[in-house]
């Protein structure tokens, strides 16, 4: 990867960027090396996914500067890519709204170029409605919900489709269960609730009913909603305002619906997807709305086909699979789904009563206080937490995210600047314990919320700290001595970090000694704490033998792993 001929055959074999940089570089910026754009000189390491989306963005970048003879000056150029980072990539895409030959993407000259459902705060959230539901296709949900209908709206370059997991690069960066505690709430019910009488009725009559065999899908659609109805949860077809389009069955708030039904006859029945298929018609009611308030949560809840999805409304309709779908027609000694079934409606009738609140009472609210609330849609719900240090309550006003595929987010509390991350799995006791030795930003709350989530509210520090491998600046001695040092320390109190890499690595901007450690969702008590799923094993990333799903993180991985990193860079 040392001369541009090798970087261009490497890019070459995915599109035809490498094929454009190649050439124009060699004519243009002979004195562009990697190792300028990649200064950790560890090129393999660009391999790694979160380095590869700053290779992706540099290289289009430079191509479309090249092909379209744009140029920088060289010298601002390179201060800018030099920086490797990824927030100032992306804002140098969005600014300049490059486009590659191989992307074919389709432009709206007034819609940022961002990944689904990112944080912009220049970007106007009404504005970014409208577009969506202005460009959303107005086929009905049965077409639009056909398995080539959805392929095509799903990978289309120009981003019409929704934010879902279909195909994994559409899924929202912020999981809709961070937009509202009722998603959160309704999970967290689905694994704890107690199944009362009531819900054990309607489970064994819902399960008898649905196991029978229907002549069509209306028949079926009929006996669900006469079974519900006998359990008070009262659901009824109806139509989607403005246009021709009526729902299998639905809960209506104010002319909102609230709990899509989407039935099918059979499981093998040919047509429209039931998820998408509701998602259509919760869209559809969107687009028929005169007003948008920027500042409300459009919510939608938990479409009943063989499982439970929710539906939220960002800059875009988001959908997410809530839990495992269940099927009724089990034997009636299997108890787990017996209680499983239960469980499921009981949290759903819980779910219905707080979406109906929702409409009637703090959506209205919301809408009358309108910009007065601060509130964006795109952000999580959760703001609130109780500080460490006196255990009085406080809010963080978010102000943005600065990197779109972390659920990390900048903000005030109290005049204090914070960061703070939303994690499912998250050491408190290692981070304060690296806190109290001067390595680790103040930790100042941490709520334990609904669903398995963790809120995280600490200090910002990157107003003096970079991650190291941002660092152009060599290592000394005595900072990697005081790595070292802290790092045997922390484990002589107990405790193991389990991921030290260098985007884990904080060293200050000045030069100066002096480093900190964030990240501590894989550490904990020596002995204890284990790595989790889908560890990324790469070999440019160096993690040492043993450290995979489910094995236990030992403090000589943290040492091999600083070991590893201190080989790659130059120390004076």
């Amino acid at each position: 990867v040392k001369s541009p001929q090798r970087f261009q055959i490497k890019v070459g074999r995915e599109s035809k960027v490498g094929q454009r940089l190649g050439s124009y570089w060699s004519k243009h910026y002979r004195d562009f090396s990697p190792r300028l754009i990649f200064p950790t000189e560890k090129m393999k390491s660009i391999s790694v996914p979160a380095y590869k989306k700053v290779e992706r963005l540099a290289l289009l970048v430079m191509a479309d500067l090249a092909q379209h003879k744009a140029y920088l000056d060289p010298d601002s150029m390179k201060a800018g890519i030099r920086k490797r980072c990824l927030e100032y990539l992306l804002q140098f895409w969005r600014e300049r709204n490059f486009r590659a030959e191989d992307e074919q993407k389709e432009t709206h000259p007034s819609e940022p170029q961002t990944l689904p459902s990112t944080f912009e705060p220049q970007h106007d959230l009404g504005e970014l409605r409208r577009t969506f539901l202005h460009r959303f296709p107005t086929k009905s949900p049965s077409a639009l919900g056909q398995p080539s209908a959805i392929h095509s709206l799903q990978t289309s370059a120009s981003r019409k489709g929704f934010c879902c997991n279909r195909p994994p690069s559409a899924a929202a960066a912020i999981p809709i269960t961070l937009l509202h505690p009722i998603f959160n709430e309704f999970k967290a019910d689905c694994e704890t609730h107690q199944p009362t009488r009531e819900d054990n009725t309607l489970a064994l009559e819902l399960s008898n009913a649905m196991s029978a065999f229907f002549s069509n899908e209306k028949a079926r659609q009929t006996e669900f909603i006469e079974v519900l109805a006998r359990h008070h949860l009262h659901m009824a077809p109806a139509e989607i305002v403005g246009t021709s389009y009526c729902t299998d069955a639905d809960m209506r708030c104010n002319g909102f619906p609230y709990i899509i039904g989407e039935l099918k006859h059979e499981m093998g029945s040919k047509g429209a997807e039931p998820v998408f298929q509701s998602a259509v018609y919760y869209t559809s009611h969107l687009r028929q709305q005169k007003r948008l308030n920027p500042h409300s949560r459009s919510l939608a809840s938990f479409c009943a086909t063989l499982g439970f999805v929710g539906l939220a409304f960002t800059d875009r309709t988001n959908i997410q699979v809530l839990e495992q779908p269940i099927r009724l027609d089990y034997h009636h000694t299997d108890v787990k789904l017996r209680t499983m079934t239960a469980r499921y409606f009981g949290a759903l009738r819980k779910a219905t009563d707080k979406l109906r609140r929702y409409y009637e009472c703090d959506l209205p609210k919301l809408e009358a206080l309108g910009s007065a609330v601060g509130s964006d849609a795109r952000l999580p719900y959760y703001s609130l937490y109780h500080d460490l240090a006196d255990s009085v309550e406080r809010s963080t006003r978010y102000s943005s995210q600065p990197m779109p595929d972390k659920l990390i987010f900048f903000g005030e509390s109290d005049g204090t600047k914070v960061c703070v991350k939303f994690a499912t799995r998250y050491s408190r006791e290692t981070h304060i314990r690296c806190a109290s030795m001067g390595i680790a930003p103040t930790l100042r709350g941490f709520e334990a919320l609904p669903g398995g989530w963790f809120m995280v509210v600490m200090d910002r520090i990157d107003d003096v700290f970079m991650p190291l491998y941002t660092s152009e600046s060599s290592l000394t001695f005595e900072l990697r001595n005081l790595v070292l040092k802290k790092t045997t320390l922390l484990h002589q109190a107990g405790y193991v970090h389990g991921d030290l890499r260098d985007t884990n690595l904080m060293v200050r901007k000045d030069g100066q000694s002096g480093f900190m450690l964030v990240d501590f969702d894989w550490a904990g008590k020596i002995g204890e704490v284990c790595y989790p799923m889908n560890v990324n094993t790469d070999p440019a990333l160096g993690r040492p033998a043993g450290a995979y799903d489910g094995e236990v993180i030992k403090a000589d991985h943290d040492m091999e792993m600083l070991r590893k990193i201190f080989e790659g860079l130059r120390v004076e």
